[in-house]
């Protein structure tokens, strides 16, 4: 196996991991995962990405459907773009 073999590997592989990681495994799993993963010795920053997961109610990870907005903007702040197609 060669270097680019190798390093070919380890990209598909973290690439594979990550994909299955955040869109194929769902919350309740990911949680237990990671509850699972802090168990052992990880490095500090990984370790703060698994107490994060480990601690997150929704399922996309985003927090952001489920959190209270800052400020209520009423519906005149909210202006409609309309976009116009290029006829040919």
């Amino acid at each position: 196996m060669t270097t680019q073999d190798a390093l070919v590997f380890m990209l598909v592989g973290a690439c594979a991991a990550y994909v299955g990681w955040t869109l194929l495994l769902p919350a309740a799993l990911r949680r237990r995962a990671a509850l699972a993963l802090l168990r052992r010795r990880l490095p500090a920053p990984l370790q703060r990405r698994l107490r994060k997961a480990a601690r997150q109610p929704s399922g996309c990870g985003c927090n952001g459907c489920d959190a209270a907005p800052a400020r209520a903007r009423s519906a005149a702040e909210q202006p409609v773009m309309w976009a116009t197609r290029r006829r040919r």
